[in-house]
């Protein structure tokens, strides 16, 4: 008896091919697939109800007024008892609210849920927004975005710029000193920083400001942690004019002082040190030209705060703008200087650092706050926390208060005036390492 020769791996792959294309054929034939390929057929032919998107005063999704926990669990009401967002009815379609808010392409066609008409949601989102917005309609995402001016007017020209278009202030939970205290108790007690900033005198009327409606409306988890780091600047700023006898408090707090916040992103730090410091010149330095600082528009046009869209790795530009300002350059009586950068990355650190070293005889100060370090001299830094067996930030920390003695040696035998005082004489240079726990971060050492 003769048995069949087994088939070659070959013959098997062949085989499995022809069963799975003749079970392939069979399931694209079969009816379940034909009523597939006409509903995909029907939806291709039909319109999208296309609505375009809405956003409030111009950069803002009009969205971002809805608590959308309490929309997703079909309630009137989230879990969170001092919630202020705006609450729909029960049973509101989630989706046809994200339809008619251009958040989504195709609308609800039919569930469950009740679904409100456009024109009464809209109407709900733009009386939560205020009377100093104003909702917008566009499908165009630049189109959406606000214009450039005032957000950053260009270097060395603040005189020249028209007055700031601002929206009137809006009477709302925001500008509340008691419900930030209790979200402060809520979030973060016992933490230092944020319970001294709402016990300032200046406090309340900084969140009445007009445009700053957009930042404390904001999500609270980013701006208290970016309001403990800028505190902490503040803090420091102000033990350093009571160093030099300057005034630190009052009306006349930073009388005669210029500081420079370089890397500045929307500006925290230049809002509280200007609230904090009403006599000082506040010169905010930055590279990013579509930065929102609405808030900061009245301070813009009263000329406190300065602002300059600067690439400060351009040769020279800190150093042209320093001169401008300390010299006297910019109307004179100013007997003292600060350069300020708050979390700066990789290399944003050194480049302050030498921006301190050969910043003039009034640039007395330096306050920075570092994030990371890139490039060989982060590598370095990495080497030296595996030899030393120390965190990696401390090291950073460390390695930066060192770059600054070392830059304030070389500006002086180079004959510079880096680290001198007012008479142009060698200054004593004292760096000191700090690590402030009432920053909620974890990168919260300052130099």
């Amino acid at each position: 008896m003769c048995e069949p020769l087994a088939s070659t791996p070959t013959q098997r792959a062949q085989d499995h091919a022809n069963d799975s294309r003749d079970q392939l054929s069979a399931m694209l034939g079969s009816e379940a697939a034909a009523a597939w390929r006409a509903r995909i057929d029907a939806r291709r032919k039909s319109k999208r109800s296309v609505v375009q998107a809405v956003s409030a005063a111009g950069a803002c999704s009009a969205g971002n007024a809805i608590c959308w926990v309490s929309l997703k669990a079909g309630s009137a009401r989230c879990n969170r008892g001092d919630c202020r967002l705006l609450h729909l009815n029960s049973g509101t379609c989630i989706h046809s609210v994200e339809h008619m808010l251009g958040q989504r392409s195709a609308a609800c066609d039919a569930c469950a849920f009740h679904s409100l008409s456009r024109e009464v949601l809209l109407q709900q989102v733009a009386g939560w927004w205020g009377t100093g917005y104003e909702l917008v309609e566009s499908g165009d995402k630049e189109a959406a975005r606000p214009a450039a001016p005032p957000a950053m007017v260009p270097a060395l020209a603040c005189e020249e710029c028209e007055p700031c278009v601002s929206d009137a202030p809006a009477s709302s939970w925001h500008t509340d000193v008691e419900f930030w205290r209790g979200e402060i108790a809520r979030r973060h007690p016992g933490n230092g920083h944020l319970q001294r900033l709402v016990g300032e005198a200046w406090f309340s009327a900084l969140l009445c400001d007009e445009g700053g409606a957009k930042l404390w409306r904001g999500v609270r988890r980013r701006l208290l942690k970016e309001l403990t780091e800028a505190y902490a600047v503040v803090c420091l700023v102000r033990r350093a004019l009571q160093r030099v006898g300057l005034p630190a408090d009052g009306q006349e707090g930073g009388s005669g002082a210029v500081i420079f916040d370089v890397c500045a992103g929307r500006g925290i730090a230049t809002l509280l040190l200007s609230a904090a410091l009403p006599g000082a010149t506040v010169v905010m330095v930055d590279a990013e030209q579509g930065m929102d600082l609405s808030h900061l528009h009245r301070r813009i046009r009263s000329a406190q705060v300065r602002c300059h869209l600067l690439d400060i790795f351009q040769e020279g530009a800190l150093e042209r703008l320093a001169q401008h300002y300390v010299a006297g350059e910019c109307g004179g009586g100013l007997a003292w200087g600060c350069a300020v950068g708050t979390h700066l990355c990789g290399a944003l650190s050194a480049r302050l650092v030498s921006f301190f070293g050969s910043g003039g005889p009034l640039l007395r100060e330096l306050v920075l706050s570092p994030c990371c370090l890139k490039g060989w001299l982060g590598k370095e830094v990495q080497r030296q926390a595996r030899e030393l067996h120390r965190p990696h930030y401390e090291v950073l920390v460390s390695t930066l208060a060192e770059l600054v003695r070392a830059a304030c040696r070389d500006a002086e035998g180079e004959g510079g005036s880096g680290c001198a005082d007012s008479s142009g004489s060698a200054a004593e240079v004292e760096v000191r390492e700090w690590y402030d726990a009432a920053v909620l971060s974890e990168k919260n050492g300052f130099v």
